[in-house]
């Protein structure tokens, strides 16, 4: 399974730069009438590379327009 893990202010970014995380998984068994098989699946999670920089960006412009609105009030 492939899994998108963006914020949605990350849609029209110039700079977003995926970046991809596997984890593959295997299963092995033994089948009575067709001997041992394994079973193979991947998860893949798609990132951007700039995500923790964006987040404390995002976080710092919505702390001052918090102050901003405080002053105001």
């Amino acid at each position: 399974m492939i899994e998108l893990n963006v914020k949605e202010y990350c849609k029209n970014c110039t700079e977003f730069e995926p970046e991809t995380q596997t984890n593959v998984q295997h299963a092995c068994f033994n089948d009575f009438m067709r001997g041992p098989e394994v079973i193979v699946s991947a998860n893949t999670s798609v990132t951007c590379k700039h995500a923790q920089r964006c987040e404390c960006i995002r976080e710092f412009i919505e702390k001052e327009m918090k102050k901003e609105q405080e002053k105001h009030d």
